[in-house]
């Protein structure tokens, strides 16, 4: 985005224009400057934005959602010096294309779970919960305990709730609900 030159040499001559239109166009000028500021702190903003989701999730793009790791919008902003808001407006409805897919950039941030070991994000541990799922024998599905259990032993501290919580944001069946399907199946199938 450009002023036209034409415009620019215009306001450099002083007899060509009349107060009425030399102050029009100053205004118009100015609006123009500032638009065109706007326009790159915005792509500056998200650029200084992108470079931390980055250097955060570094694990993730190198090793998938398993190594997504906790994430606020007050680390980004902090880290880049701008105000909390700023961040979240700069990513609303902002997408990346990455090698493991296109992702919303708000997908980078989240809440995490303690762990023995410091903290593991939601998505993560989400993740996890559809990945044992699927890993499930047909003749025992686990039930939310078991896998909060299970979740336990790996280090990641989760209730039983939680893990319902999440398995039902996922679109997954309960254990009786999923015994009676895996039932279901084998009588079909047979």
């Amino acid at each position: 985005m450009k002023i036209n030159p034409f415009y620019r040499k215009l306001l450099g001559q002083k007899k060509e224009l009349n107060k009425e239109e030399r102050k029009f166009l100053e205004e118009k000028y100015q609006a123009a400057c500032q638009l065109m500021d706007g326009l790159k702190r915005r792509h500056s903003t998200l650029y200084n934005v992108l470079e931390s989701v980055l250097r955060a999730q570094r694990g993730f793009f190198d090793f998938g959602v398993t190594r997504l790791v906790p994430l606020t919008l007050r680390d980004v902003a902090e880290e880049i010096g701008v105000h909390e808001t700023t961040v979240s407006r700069i990513t609303r409805k902002k997408y990346v294309q990455t090698p493991r897919g296109l992702f919303s950039l708000k997908f980078f941030f989240g809440r995490g779970l303690k762990r023995e070991n410091g903290e593991v994000a939601v998505k993560s541990v989400m993740d996890r919960i559809r990945h044992i799922i699927e890993a499930e024998t047909d003749a025992k599905p686990l039930s939310d305990q078991e896998i909060a259990n299970l979740l336990q032993r790996e280090g990641v501290q989760i209730a039983r709730r939680t893990v319902g919580k999440y398995r039902k944001l996922l679109k997954i069946d309960s254990t009786q609900r999923r015994r009676r399907m895996k039932k279901n199946k084998k009588l079909i199938i047979s």
